[in-house]
């Protein structure tokens, strides 16, 4: 009976969570919400599992209330930001006309209109120190991604750290900033593996590109089930304070990891 009543208490919890997330989403969605760019540019993906990981930090953090939301929606912003500008292409071919290069064009000033959000939302707040934090932890994951520009072909392992860096920095870096770290490495570590599992599925389509030109390097069944097995493993380390990542990562893991190849082996 307790077990059940443990139950139905977790699937009440799990739902609350993913309630607030999607509330938190649509104030992400509706700060970057503008008709123009709705209409010529792609539109942007907003990462719920960085969201969730940010809710949870900032929910446990001893700052004032009406900053935890407003950290929360300026940091997303420069996610989209830097997300948009990895859209554009790293070459354009002139010749082959001009709607590349217009749409590269877009991609970047989304990308800068999309910061500028940001630095109008924390100014609104008066919170330049965290400005600063932000601005840092572009400026580190800008200068990881040029490193792994220039790695050769045989860097996988290295490339693969870095991308780690660049997708989850400005989750751990606020972390630092709210002294909320507990869960830094776990974000690291589930926030990479989850990139990597929706960029294998979009190799059928020729649509990746964080995996670039290390994809002949890449046994993807393997690279996701080490990955996986060690969020598996990772999960039993973190402090029951956080149990409600850990449900949903595991939701997570169950309901769309087990469509792969090395789950069903």
């Amino acid at each position: 009976m307790q077990e059940g009543m443990l139950e139905r208490a977790k699937v009440i919890t799990l739902h609350t969570t993913r309630n607030e997330i999607q509330h938190l989403k649509i104030l992400v969605e509706k700060q970057i919400n503008h008709s123009y760019l709705k209409k010529y540019i792609q539109k942007p993906v907003i990462d719920e599992q960085k969201i969730l990981f940010l809710h949870t930090i900032l929910s446990n953090a001893s700052i004032p209330s009406h900053k935890k939301e407003r950290y929360l929606i300026t940091t997303m912003l420069v996610q989209i930001a830097l997300d948009t500008h990895e859209l554009v292409p790293e070459r354009i071919d002139v010749e082959e006309g001009t709607t590349e290069m217009i749409q590269g064009q877009l991609n970047v000033l989304a990308g800068d209109y999309y910061s500028g959000l940001y630095y109008f939302l924390l100014s609104e707040l008066d919170d330049v120190e965290m400005i600063q934090i932000l601005a840092t932890a572009i400026k580190k994951i800008n200068e990881l991604k040029m490193i792994n520009y220039y790695l050769d072909t045989g860097s996988l392992t290295e490339y693969l750290n870095n991308r780690k860096r660049i997708e989850s920095l400005l989750i751990t870096e606020v972390a630092e900033y709210v002294h909320e770290t507990s869960l830094n490495r776990f974000a690291e570590e589930w926030i990479i593996t989850n990139v990597l599992y929706c960029e294998i599925n979009k190799l059928t389509n020729g649509t990746t590109k964080i995996l670039g030109k290390f994809i002949q390097h890449i046994d993807d069944d393997q690279l996701l089930s080490e990955k996986v097995d060690n969020i598996k493993r990772m999960i039993e380390e973190i402090p029951d304070q956080y149990n409600v990542i850990k449900d949903c990562v595991m939701e997570k893991i169950t309901e769309e990891f087990t469509n792969t190849t090395w789950e069903n082996d």
